[in-house]
This record gives structure tokens, C-alpha cells and sequence, in this order.
């Protein structure tokens, strides 16, 4: 269960994590690139650039995720199930070796250390593709969970409100009707009255006026509701 949080920044957070997978196959691309340029003696420059730009976004995602944003107003959220996943499932520590270890690799390359570049990729390949791509899908998942439960709960909670409004313009119908009534029949004593019944009859037509925009309100909250 999470905190209290509007759907729509927990929707915000489901799309940072569902960015961070494809983060994390973006490095692998560019790190298996930079090998292949480095094997055919090619210039890394514009590729490095970008491999560091992409490990900026990753880390900054799995801060947001863990710890919150205020820069783009998404509190730190308390997720059981991600905690479980961050921290039972060692998943913070497989995330944060995951980017140390390019980082390393991009120092690495910037000093001119290539000779050991194929070796250390292969090592973060590796890790990659199993424990940290399972890692990352369970974080998207479980947030996708937890959006989904929200948004029933909102949409329940939407439900439960119409009912009431509609409970509440029943009984103003109810009302009107009986009004409507009462005013029926002050007009008919005023027509007996004669001519002491004038004011009697002017009050009924005020009646009757504030019955039937009473009647209009009631009609236009039911279709602004949907209902015919």
C-alpha cells in the first residue's frame, strides 16, 4: 500500500520507471557500440557523450523512484512492495553496482584504459540482462499495480458521490412535487376567494416559477450525471 498521493504524479513515477528499462538497454547499446568502434580504432566521443547523458538519466530515475523529486513534485513514496524489491531483493544494490560499474567503465574510457573495456562490459552485459532487467520490472509492475488500484478507488469513490447527488435530487424532486401541489391548490382557493384572494394568487405564481426552475437545476444536474 502507498501513502496517500494523486494519481496523476503516481502515473508520472510509473512512466520514470517504465523509462528506466529502456535506460538501461540504451547504455548496454552505446557500451556495445563504443567496443566495436574501439575495436576498429573509430573515434568514442559523440557515443561516450551519450552513454554518460543516458547513465545521468538512469540514476536520476532510481533516486526519484527511491527518494522522490521535488524539482518535479513527486514525493518520496512509501510502497511496501517496493521497498521489499529495493531492499529485501537487494534490488537497490544490483541498480546502484549496475551504475557504478559503467561509470567506472566510462572513466575508464575517458582516461584511455581500453584494454580491459571488453572484459568489464561483458561483466555488466551480464548483469544487465538478469538481475537487473528482473529488478527493473518488478518496480514497473508493482507501481502499475498500485496505479490501478488507485484509480479504482477514485473511480469508487466517484461512484459513491453520484449516488449521493442522486439521493439528494430525489428527495428535491420529492419537494418539488409537493410544492407543486401546495401551489395547485392556493390557486384554486385564491380563484374562490374573488377578489380577496389576488395576493393569494400572486404568491402562486411566485410558487410556481420557483418550482419550475428548481425543476430545470434538477434536470440539468441529472444529465450533467448521465442519466436520462
Amino acid at each position: 500500500m502507498s501513502m496517500d498521493i494523486e494519481s496523476d504524479k503516481l502515473t508520472t513515477l510509473l512512466n520514470i520507471s517504465g523509462k528506466q528499462r529502456m535506460l538501461s538497454q540504451r547504455i548496454i547499446f552505446f557500451l556495445a557500440y563504443i567496443d566495436r568502434c574501439i575495436s576498429k580504432n573509430q573515434s568514442i566521443q559523440s557515443d561516450l557523450t551519450s552513454l554518460k547523458d543516458s547513465v545521468a538519466s538512469f540514476k536520476n530515475g532510481h533516486m526519484t523512484i527511491k527518494q522522490g523529486n521535488s524539482l518535479i513534485g513527486i514525493p518520496k513514496i512509501s510502497i511496501a512492495e517496493i521497498t521489499n524489491i529495493l531492499y529485501t531483493q537487494n534490488g537497490d544494490q544490483i541498480i546502484e553496482d549496475f551504475i557504478t560499474n559503467v561509470e567506472m567503465l566510462t572513466t575508464d574510457l575517458e582516461s584511455g584504459r581500453t584494454n580491459v573495456y571488453s572484459d568489464k562490459l561483458d561483466r555488466i552485459i551480464k548483469l544487465a540482462k538478469n538481475d537487473l532487467l528482473n529488478i527493473l520490472n518488478k518496480i514497473t509492475a508493482t507501481i502499475e499495480v498500485e496505479v490501478h488500484r488507485i484509480s479504482k478507488e477514485n473511480m469508487d469513490r466517484l461512484q459513491t458521490n453520484r449516488q449521493q447527488v442522486l439521493k439528494m435530487l430525489g428527495h428535491i424532486t420529492d419537494i418539488s412535487k409537493q410544492t407543486r401541489m401546495i401551489s395547485f391548490n392556493a390557486h384554486i382557493i385564491a380563484s374562490r376567494a374573488g377578489s380577496w384572494g389576488k395576493e393569494f394568487s400572486v404568491v402562486a405564481d411566485g410558487i410556481d416559477k420557483l418550482v419550475k426552475q428548481i425543476n430545470g437545476h434538477v434536470d440539468k444536474a441529472m444529465k450533467y450525471l448521465n442519466i436520462e
